[in-house]
């Protein structure tokens, strides 16, 4: 019998990627064009090349302070300010 192939939700693949049997890739996941995956491809990673690596985690740029959060919202409601104005 074959291995599945694990696609979790939210995933990104790339043009031209090959996804080999017994693969699992997790929730989030971010494939570049061509890459070769086989294994596991942790939640929230971006893996690239052939064979595929994980060479960043998105889960980093989600986890801002409250500090940096409000910070963001007070520039996109200042963005939003200028645009109903024009």
């Amino acid at each position: 019998m074959k291995s599945p192939v694990r696609i979790g939700p939210d995933t990104w693949v790339g043009v031209k990627v090959t996804v080999l049997r017994g693969t699992s890739i997790g929730r989030g996941c971010v494939l570049g064009s061509h890459a070769v995956v086989r294994g596991v491809v942790p939640d929230y990673s971006i893996a690239v090349g052939a064979p595929a690596k994980v060479v960043k985690n998105r889960q980093v740029a989600w986890d801002a302070s409250a500090a940096q959060r409000a910070e963001l919202a007070a520039a996109l409601a200042d963005i939003e300010r200028k645009k109903a104005a024009r």
